[in-house]
């Protein structure tokens, strides 16, 4: 129990942190374009973030010949998260969407 609340400590402080970062660059674009680009959402910011640690390649170990090599071959599975050190999905879902409503709340 313990863990889940520093979990769920530091997940608050991180999306806090994000929050706080995207309104600064909002209030410093010089223009309504950039300040459009500027994605204020905290979840989605950490959502892209996932999806931009998934992998694209993976090794896959051929044998040929009595000889084993390591061939870089497209990673096309629905289920990219198989990165060690990302959570599973399920749970992160479950995190984000029970804490960004808190930190959406104090604007």
């Amino acid at each position: 129990m313990l863990y889940v609340c520093f979990v769920l400590f530091f997940a608050l402080q991180t999306l806090e942190k994000i929050k706080l970062t995207q309104i600064e660059k909002f209030h410093k674009a010089n223009s309504d374009f950039e300040r459009e680009v500027i994605e204020l959402d905290p979840k989605k910011v950490i959502q892209q973030a996932v999806e931009n640690c998934k992998p694209l390649l993976i090794l896959k170990k051929i044998h040929r010949g009595g000889v084993i090599y390591q061939v870089c071959i497209q990673h096309v599975t629905k289920n990219k998260t198989q990165v060690r050190g990302l959570p599973d999905s399920a749970t992160q879902k479950q995190l984000i969407k029970n804490i960004c409503p808190m930190i959406l709340s104090f604007d």
